[in-house]
């Protein structure tokens, strides 16, 4: 009887580790897939024009950026950027700044 009680607690654990390692499995593919995109124009000269593409985020910027400067040269860029330095850059009163945090927010 102890043998079968074993054998029992033995798949019974076996199954909760299956269950744990897909649920892991889960949680890795649904935040490997969450990398946030942005529009990108960085002009190559301060107040130059540029071609808009898409960038997708590195981990450590978790926000997109739309920047117009209100003085000369009066450029403009759009990227990826971390919230806080978007926030830091919004606080200026010669840029007026959009901060978002959803895919291909960052428009004019």
């Amino acid at each position: 009887m102890l043998c079968v009680v074993s054998l029992d607690q033995t798949a019974e654990q076996s199954r909760k580790m299956k269950l744990l390692i897909l649920a892991l499995a889960l949680v890795l593919l649904f935040t490997a897939g969450g990398a946030l995109d942005c529009h990108r124009c960085v002009p190559s000269r301060a107040g130059g024009t540029c071609h808009t593409s898409v960038e997708t985020c590195e981990r450590n910027k978790n926000a997109c950026i739309a920047a117009r400067f209100l003085r000369q040269p009066f450029g403009h860029f759009q990227r990826c950027i971390a919230y806080s330095d978007c926030k830091m850059l919004a606080a200026n009163a010669y840029i007026d700044v959009k901060c978002c945090t959803k895919d291909m927010c960052n428009t004019f």
